[in-house]
């Protein structure tokens, strides 16, 4: 039997059997789609069945030719005559789902080639990208299956073995820093983390700072900068690193003997850290996820970073912004659970927290809040008190705000904030309280002009301001 007569058998007993019992078709939703039938006829005849299904109406033979002649569409099938030798033919439903596996492998099998042929045609300078863009949607349509507890356990069993074994403290990959680590256990393979502040805040720099210190201890780790060239990152690496200040290093200017010396011993293990840099400007989430999956492909990431969530490109729609933002924050989701991993996502805040007297940000505070909180397991915002007053007690220190956990605590932790050179490190010491700031108070004069006006009160009140 060649294939495609093959593939015609088998979409013929799925429907016959589709036919028999409408239960059967919740047994292949999973694996079997419209599109999946060769015959333009069948598929007219399984988007009848659905439509049935679903409305909870019968769906055998009759009362389906009823319905196509009630659509005016009886012809495309063939008439009542096709329909009712379908059934026939079929001795039972019980099978259905091995039907069902034959005709997916076959329309898989379909899409395969017709991607490579696509593929063949790309040009461009993002031809790799659209390539790995049409394998990812074939990645896509593998079915999930259920599995039951006992089944899930054994893999449990052999992950908690692990972790007791391990000398590690955490479980997932270390931020670096301390606290942040025993609050977290580390980023979490599977995880979106969404790292948010206002500009000046830091978030870049703490990003880089937590993916070059896992490169640095030998994991391979991705960072998408869609804002610094290359250049701007090896030299925030080496001042981080050396502990050389960030000026100095950038301009190569009054760099004394000992500051050269700390440049030279570092200097070896920057370059040879095992991370993959892209200088991302304008790139689009599908060519971001191309380039992750090419990567990883090559030899598994660790974690991925991508600085940051505004700046990338958005398609031309008729949607509204904020279930854009949701369609990248969820792709990226998926491609964090996909590829086990961890992603850490940044994204700004909005301007909602300047209007504030307390600065300390909120969940309500992220642009288009409700799509990225959705889909994000970890939410830590950064705040730095100094930033706001100068005459802050908080000077140095900077607060990582757990806002969203999904399995922990949401809590704050606080860091030494050395961004002279580029550095948040573990904090020492007792942590300063920090005074609230007060209220300034309103500006008399604007008051006395809004509502004084020819009044001699307020005259004299603006002219004592």
């Amino acid at each position: 039997m060649s294939a495609e007569t093959s593939t015609v058998v088998a979409e013929q007993a799925v429907l016959g059997a589709l036919m028999l019992s409408r239960e059967a078709y919740w047994r292949v939703a999973d694996i079997l789609k419209v599109e999946d039938f060769s015959r333009k006829d069948h598929r007219v005849i399984l988007q009848g069945i659905i439509e049935l299904v679903k409305r909870d109406d019968p769906c055998d033979a009759v009362t389906l030719g009823e319905w196509f002649e009630s659509q005016n569409i009886a012809e495309l099938v063939g008439g009542a005559g096709y329909i009712i030798q379908l059934a026939n033919n079929t001795p039972s439903a019980a099978n259905i789902r091995a039907y069902a596996e034959i005709v997916a492998k076959h329309a898989m099998h379909r899409r395969v080639l017709d991607a490579g042929a696509k593929i063949t045609k790309i040009e461009g300078d993002d031809a790799l990208a659209q390539a790995q863009s049409l394998i990812g949607e074939l990645a896509d349509r593998v079915p999930v299956r259920l599995s039951s507890p006992k089944e899930a356990f054994k893999d449990w069993v052999g992950t908690f073995q692990q972790r007791m074994d391990s000398t590690d403290a955490i479980c997932g990959l270390s931020t670096g820093l301390s606290e942040l680590d025993a609050k977290t256990t580390g980023l979490q393979a599977g995880d979106l983390i969404i790292i948010a502040a206002r500009p000046s805040m830091g978030k870049s720099l703490l990003a880089q700072n937590i993916s070059d210190r896992a490169a640095l201890a030998g994991n391979r780790v991705a960072f998408f900068s869609l804002e610094m060239t290359t250049q701007q990152l090896i030299n925030r690496a080496i001042s981080a690193a050396a502990g050389v200040p960030h000026d100095k290093v950038r301009s190569a200017k009054n760099i004394d003997a000992d500051d050269w010396n700390k440049i030279e011993r570092v200097a070896e293990q920057v370059q040879a850290m095992p991370a993959m840099w892209s200088e991302a400007s304008g790139q689009t989430i599908d060519q971001i996820i191309a380039q992750i999956r090419r990567a990883h492909a090559q030899k598994p990431l660790t974690a991925v970073f991508i600085d940051y969530l505004g700046l990338i490109r958005l398609p031309k729609s008729e949607r509204r912004h904020d279930l854009l933002v949701g369609d990248i924050t969820r792709q990226l989701k998926d491609q964090a659970k996909q590829l086990n991993i961890p992603i850490v996502l940044l994204a700004q805040l909005n301007r909602g927290v300047e209007g504030r007297t307390n600065k300390r940000p909120t969940l309500a505070d992220l642009r288009d809040s409700g799509e990225i909180e959705q889909h994000a397991d970890v939410v830590i915002f950064i705040h730095r008190e100094e930033y706001f007053d100068r005459a802050s007690e908080m000077k140095g220190v900077a607060e990582l705000i757990i806002a969203k956990q999904r399995n922990g605590e949401t809590c704050t932790v606080h860091v030494a904030s050395r961004l002279e050179v580029c550095r948040f490190d573990d904090f020492s010491g007792e942590i300063p309280s920090a005074k609230p700031r007060e209220q300034q108070p309103q500006n008399v004069k604007s008051f006395g002009r809004k509502w004084g006006k020819g009044n001699a009160g307020a005259d004299r009140a603006a002219s004592n301001g």
